[in-house]
């Protein structure tokens, strides 16, 4: 049986990486009071719901194979694997927003393979309040299940509830299988 929980970043960082070392200042490093002003609340939700229109145009081949959150974008001999970021970076509305996937062409055991080397935006100015998502859940549905939370946390957040230490808060939901 699945249940769900919500989680500190102590415990986030445990589960991803097996040790209980602080994951706080790298989530706080990238929510400043800076960030929240140069992104409004309209345009950040704006965005996250583009991104959920990204995963939920994926068919279930895309899904399963080409739904990585632990690569922010991988091109292979069957497509393109990446996270939400990194699918989002591909995606015409996102170009027009200045957020694109950089990447170069270089040799690999004899052949030229492409290799991911940057966004054009860091993902955490781009998305500064729900830069959580990105380090949260595993599978597509986790990430659909993150996103929706995170826009629905948009929508009742008030504009003095607007700042950086609201969003440090830990707020998204991670899946776990438990009998």
């Amino acid at each position: 049986m699945r249940k769900n929980y919500v989680v500190s970043w102590t415990e986030l960082n445990t589960m991803a990486f097996g040790t209980s070392r602080d994951y706080t200042a790298l989530h706080n490093s990238s929510c400043s009071p800076e960030d929240l002003k140069i992104v409004s609340l309209d345009q950040e939700r704006e965005r996250w719901k583009n991104a959920l229109r990204v995963l939920e145009a994926m068919d279930e081949h895309a899904r399963i194979s080409h739904f990585y959150m632990g690569d922010w974008i991988n091109f292979n001999e069957c497509g393109t694997v990446g996270c939400i970021a990194g699918h989002c970076s591909l995606d015409p509305w996102f170009h027009e927003q200045g957020f694109e996937a950089i990447v170069k062409t270089q040799l690999h055991k004899g052949r030229e393979i492409t290799v991911f080397e940057r966004f054009t935006v860091a993902d955490t100015r781009f998305f500064p309040r729900g830069n959580g998502v990105f380090y949260s859940g595993h599978s597509w549905q986790e990430a659909v299940t993150n996103v929706k939370a995170l826009i629905e946390r948009m929508n009742e957040c008030t504009a003095e509830q607007d700042t950086a230490d609201y969003w440090r808060t830990p707020w998204f939901v991670l899946s776990s299988s438990q009998s």
